[in-house]
């Protein structure tokens, strides 16, 4: 028999003072009574213990799904991706395009599950379109498509994900404003959508509705894409960069735009690499950071706001082990658990409780215990821990935060846990999970 003291008594706690007194009294009666008074009571329950209650008493409630942490994130402009450790994806944030994948174009403030996806790997956000790889090496995408940058062939614009078709055995993915990037297993890399200014690479400015290889690239290891352009790393530590220029962001001390790639020169040992916006990083295998491009908030990390049209040593921090950056911030995780920001605060995307507007130099978030994972957006950034705590903070527009607001944070808060409805009555206060 259903231990009614329990569940009655679990109950009362969420709803209150009054509702517990009446709830622990039905408690008393039900643990004392015969079992005629227990059948009576139960008499006001569903007939069924699969049947749920209809009608206009009974309003859908989320409640958390606390076994499940993520373990991968991607900020974009205006909404937030992570994939859990379910292997599934949660969206947050702006949805105008259907970038959230849920079917809709409604925003969300906390986390809610992208159908249809199951054994992902990692996630990439655009500026308004979403991709997701699975451990079979296949690629997903939805969301805005007027430049093809879904690389399904067409210009429609997909709600829920559509299979990338022509890709297998990819190994990582990358977004940006309307392009789109693959890695496979051999080393090639392959791009569509937005190639106004020769950000995909294949020598042209035409764009792409399907993924097409980028020529002249062997042995690539990473890779990153920006606004409008996009960085290799290959497996011997050599950089390439392709797109637009103009700031300098390509770092061939140039700012002439290039359709097809072109070698960084005064870069060794390079680890990994990141760029958005206008502005490009390189990670040395002794942890120094390296920066190019735009630097007109201090993004750069060198102290100035001096544009940079080939690399320059970050002095600070040392000992890096990840990077990522937003249009005009970026981010850094050091061996010792750290995590340090630098770049415009605009919006408190700096994480350290003000509000400035520019920092030059690097920075240290506090609160933040060994963190896994960062990633840097439209003027918010995102951090997840060793233990599977996701952290926010910056702006929080349309929700992008994850905390079930649209309220700014200067401060690293919690992303919520993801969302299942319940049904919750009015007139008792029982709540059941739908059935499955």
């Amino acid at each position: 028999m259903p231990n009614h003291t329990r569940t009655l008594s679990k109950t009362s706690q969420q709803f209150g003072w009054s509702g517990g007194i009446a709830f622990r009294r039905a408690a008393r009666l039900l643990a004392g009574a015969s079992a005629t008074l227990l059948v009576a009571c139960c008499l006001a329950l569903p007939a069924s213990a699969n049947a749920l209650p209809t009608g206009p008493r009974f309003t859908a409630a989320p409640a958390p799904l606390a076994e499940v942490t993520y373990q991968r994130i991607a900020a974009g402009d205006s909404h937030s991706l992570a994939v859990g450790s379910d292997g599934k994806v949660y969206a947050w944030g702006r949805n105008n395009a259907g970038q959230l994948g849920d079917g809709t174009i409604a925003n969300r403030q906390a986390p809610t599950q992208v159908p249809g996806l199951t054994s992902v790997t990692a996630v990439a956000t655009g500026a308004e379109h979403s991709l997701a790889l699975t451990s079979a090496g296949r690629v997903w995408a939805w969301g805005n498509n007027v430049y093809g940058q879904l690389g399904d062939g067409t210009a429609v614009n997909r709600r829920s994900p559509t299979e990338v078709p022509g890709l297998t055995g990819v190994v990582a993915i990358a977004a940006s404003d309307s392009h789109s990037l693959a890695l496979t297993s051999a080393g090639k890399v392959w791009a569509w959508g937005d190639n106004r200014f020769g950000q995909l690479g294949d020598g042209t400015t035409a764009d792409r509705g399907s993924p097409t290889e980028v020529p002249g690239l062997t042995g690539v290891s990473h890779i990153a894409a920006a606004v409008a352009s996009s960085l290799a790393l290959t497996s011997s530590g050599k950089v390439w960069a392709w797109g637009w220029n103009r700031h300098g962001q390509l770092g061939d001390g140039t700012t002439t735009n290039r359709s097809s790639p072109v070698g960084i020169t005064g870069l060794t040992n390079i680890t990994t690499v990141a760029t958005s916006g206008f502005s490009s990083f390189a990670v040395t295998s002794t942890g120094k950071i390296w920066a190019w491009g735009n630097n007109d908030c201090g993004q750069l990390g060198d102290g100035t706001t001096i544009n940079r049209l080939s690399p320059v040593e970050v002095p600070s921090p040392t000992n890096v082990t990840a990077i990522s950056s937003g249009p005009s911030h970026t981010l850094a995780v050091t061996s010792a658990g750290k995590v340090w920001a630098w770049g415009t605060n605009v919006y408190g995307e700096l994480g350290d409780g003000t509000r400035t507007f520019d920092r030059h130099s690097p920075g240290e978030v506090p609160g933040l215990a060994s963190p896994a994972a960062i990633s840097g957006g439209a003027n918010y950034s995102l951090a997840v821990t060793g233990t599977g705590e996701t952290w926010a903070w910056g702006s929080n527009e349309h929700g992008k935060l994850g905390d079930g607001t649209t309220t700014d944070r200067w401060l690293p808060v919690r992303v919520l846990a993801p969302e299942r409805h319940t049904f919750t009555t009015r007139r008792t206060g029982l709540s059941r999970s739908p059935q499955t």
